[in-house]
């Protein structure tokens, strides 16, 4: 497999926490409000040091080198976005870094509402759309205001970080269809385990580009049984059935109305819990 066709983003495991712990009650008091989060996310996008967010710095830089050579990815510092195209289908694949406020815990975890709308004029006019992010929308905090409306914006959605596998689809109002994946993690300190909650594994994805119809396959690693040391078929989250089977129906269709409608929605639903 050739750099263009491998996508990385960081997670809770990728972060230095050495960096910036002094300044780490400031800045959790500093992001507030959804506008003090836009603010640091618009004006602190160099892979460059800032005060109070270092710590995913050599991440950053790593994957800033990986990518180098490559001219269709443009990495940031809480996001990176590749353009591809197979047979004439083109692609958008987002990696967001939904781990930068990771530090003890996460209640402090913000995926920014900019992270996604900054990169919305490079998506619109994708056929297909990928977000990649180590924590699920619903691990964020209550802090900002993104939410599944806004990853309908997106084909598939690939999430981490739960250590457990699962699929399923959304469809919000407009008829617009996602497919949600969570993939089981791959740590040295789990090849043991043999809870099915925590023990390593990988998914694989299947999309077909003309027909958009997608499978999910789980495979875990198991040590014991009959198949010992080895990946196997995931039996225990879909029973007989070999893969989880979804169908989008249809192309996302985007819009600057459409897009701009949900992010005000977004925000106004924000702003009635008060």
């Amino acid at each position: 497999i050739d750099k263009q066709s491998i996508f990385i983003c960081p997670g809770n495991h990728d972060v230095n926490r050495d960096l910036d712990k002094e300044k780490e009650i400031e800045i959790k008091n500093s992001l507030s409000s959804n506008t003090a989060i836009n603010k640091i996310i618009n004006e602190q996008r160099n892979i460059e040091e800032h005060i109070g967010i270092n710590r995913m710095l050599p991440f950053k830089k790593y994957e800033a080198d990986f990518y180098k050579d490559n001219t269709d990815s443009s990495i940031s510092y809480f996001d990176s976005y590749h353009e591809r195209s197979i047979s004439n289908i083109k692609l958008g694949i987002l990696c967001v870094n939904s781990a930068w406020r990771c530090f003890n815990d996460d209640s402090k975890i913000i995926l920014g509402i900019n992270q996604i709308q900054n990169n919305y004029p490079k998506i619109r006019d994708n056929d297909f759309n990928i977000l990649l992010s180590h924590y699920k929308i619903d691990k964020c905090s209550d802090i900002d205001t993104m939410t599944e409306n806004i990853i309908t914006n997106f084909n598939l959605c690939c999430f981490g970080h739960t250590h457990s596998s699962g699929s399923a689809s959304i469809t919000d109002s407009r008829n617009r269809k996602t497919v949600i994946s969570v993939s089981k993690g791959l740590i040295p300190s789990n090849w043991t385990e043999e809870n099915h909650n925590y023990e390593n594994g990988f998914s694989l994805i299947d999309i077909d580009l003309t027909t958009d119809e997608i499978s999910v396959t789980v495979q875990p690693y198991t040590y014991s049984g009959p198949e010992k040391n080895c990946f196997v078929l995931d039996t225990h989250s879909l029973g007989k059935d070999e893969s989880a089977q979804f169908s989008l129906s249809k192309r996302i269709i985007h819009t600057e109305e459409i897009f701009s409608e949900t992010i005000r929605k977004e925000y106004s639903d924000y702003l009635f819990q008060f």
